[in-house]
């Protein structure tokens, strides 16, 4: 069992969903270059882990178990991109601020990457 970490906000380099998985993979590589590969993630650790498991898959890996502990779940999330589900939960944790300000959030949140639009909100 190996705990992985999220990468800091504060770096220099754009963070996207997908690129925080494909720097993971190159971790778990290093570990066991080849599945079949089990991931657990809490909360939005869970979304990391489908997206990471989406990754191996299309590398043709395989994936033999996922487990997601608290893990917010969408109406339409078969039709969402990992990267808009963490999109929308970044935007659900600062609904508290003002109508126009959320409504300005919302609008550049489809045009950034996660870590412009943490910046963006503070």
């Amino acid at each position: 069992v190996f705990a992985l970490p999220w990468p800091s906000f504060d770096e220099a380099r754009p963070l996207t969903l997908e690129a925080i998985a494909d720097t993971v993979i190159l971790a778990i590589k290093e570990i066991q270059p080849h599945g079949p590969y089990r991931f657990a993630g809490y909360s939005s650790g869970g979304i990391l882990a489908y997206a990471i498991a989406q990754r191996l898959l299309a590398l043709d890996d395989t994936v033999s178990f996922m487990a997601f502990i608290d893990v917010t779940l969408f109406a339409n999330r078969s039709s969402m991109s990992p990267s808009l589900i963490v999109r929308n939960m970044v935007l659900e944790r600062f609904e508290s601020l003002n109508d126009e300000t959320f409504e300005v959030l919302k609008r550049f949140a489809g045009q950034c990457s996660i870590a412009q639009l943490i910046e963006k909100a503070k």
